[in-house]
């Protein structure tokens, strides 16, 4: 069951979880404290939510303009996404179609047709974890288009990249594009890929909606219902370990050194901020103060603090490219995944 986490954090690639305890929402934090100089900003992202969302928080947006590094999890470049979308394909051929179960291959060669226009015979050169990607995007999109396209402009981190080039600010990068690739792609077993494409076709029904209630939930910040929602994913299925701690830790490794440069302003999926080993818990087992912001236009008070954080673990989160809202209609046209 594990597998609907992958399923559905391909569609976002980070998703605002929840907040703690706290009885407010945000999606915006201060770093401060443990002899820094200057506050830096923690800012949970959605990777499908497009740019002008950022308007709708001034405060987020006044710390980013006035930060000296700007920092996300890759910086997109085109010129190297062509390269690694070999990575998407199966290096021993279409033949894993084969270890498919008859009435899982028939479902999924009826799904693909209508969603991608193309025959699970002609996807096959793809690995089974990038049709699941290609497809969740296509099932989003069908889903959640409407809802999104009050927004405008290139999703919200490449929104956020875009604007600290503009404005020559020091713009770093936590993972490269190649790292992403290898952690959805390559090192995921064949056989275990096989098994969450299976899983994603028996669940097809419920990407959709599940993925819009997710939106909804980021753009709102309804944290109530945020709990709700995944508290029953987490009893379900788990956590990703591999996927959100250990690139905690690795960033981590980073952080402290980068807010010591100058003020930083970190735009990462939401989800890689909480928990017992996200973002906001190591800083402060560090020796920072993180304090909750409020940044919503009609906000303008910092949330009290010193109340405990609650652990959530739901959705991994996995590249998109600027386009990433639009998912590809054939299989030849992956550069539209990043």
């Amino acid at each position: 069951m594990k597998t609907c986490i992958r399923i559905i954090s391909s569609l976002a690639l980070l998703i605002y979880l929840s907040v703690p305890a706290y009885g407010q929402q945000t999606l915006l934090w201060k770093v401060s404290g443990n002899g820094l100089k200057k506050d830096a900003y923690l800012f949970g992202t959605h990777h499908l939510v497009p740019g002008s969302f950022l308007e709708s928080f001034p405060k987020a947006a006044k710390h980013l303009r006035k930060s000296k590094n700007v920092v996300v999890e890759v910086v997109l470049d085109s010129s190297k996404i062509a390269p690694l979308n070999a990575l998407m394909l199966q290096p021993e051929g279409p033949g894993w179609i084969g270890e498919l179960r008859p009435s899982t291959r028939q479902s999924l060669d009826s799904v693909l047709n209508v969603h991608m226009g193309a025959s699970i015979e002609q996807l096959a050169v793809l690995r089974p974890a990038a049709i699941s990607t290609i497809l969740s995007l296509s099932l989003t999109q069908a889903e959640s288009g409407e809802l999104l396209k009050k927004y405008k402009g290139l999703p919200l981190d490449a929104s956020i990249a875009t604007k600290a080039t503009k404005r020559k600010q020091n713009l770093i990068e936590l993972e490269s594009l190649e790292q992403q690739f290898n952690l959805l792609y390559v090192q995921p077993p064949l056989d275990s890929q096989i098994a969450e494409l299976h899983q994603m076709v028996t669940l097809l029904d419920s990407v959709g909606p599940y993925s819009r209630h997710l939106i909804t939930s980021y753009l709102q910040q309804d944290v109530a219902g945020m709990q709700k929602m995944l508290s029953d994913y987490a009893a379900n299925f788990g956590g990703m370990e591999k996927l959100l701690d250990e690139r905690n830790a690795e960033w981590m490794k980073q952080l402290p050194r980068i807010f010591e440069s100058g003020s930083s302003f970190v735009a990462v999926g939401a989800l890689h901020l909480f928990g017992e080993n996200g973002l906001i818990d190591l800083l402060q087992k560090a020796g920072y103060e993180v304090t909750p912001v409020k940044n919503r236009a009609d906000e303008s008070t910092t949330f009290e603090t010193g109340m405990d954080m609650v652990m959530w673990i739901a959705l991994i989160i996995v590249l998109s490219t600027a386009d990433a809202g639009t998912a590809p209609k054939t299989a030849p046209n992956l550069s539209k995944h990043g």
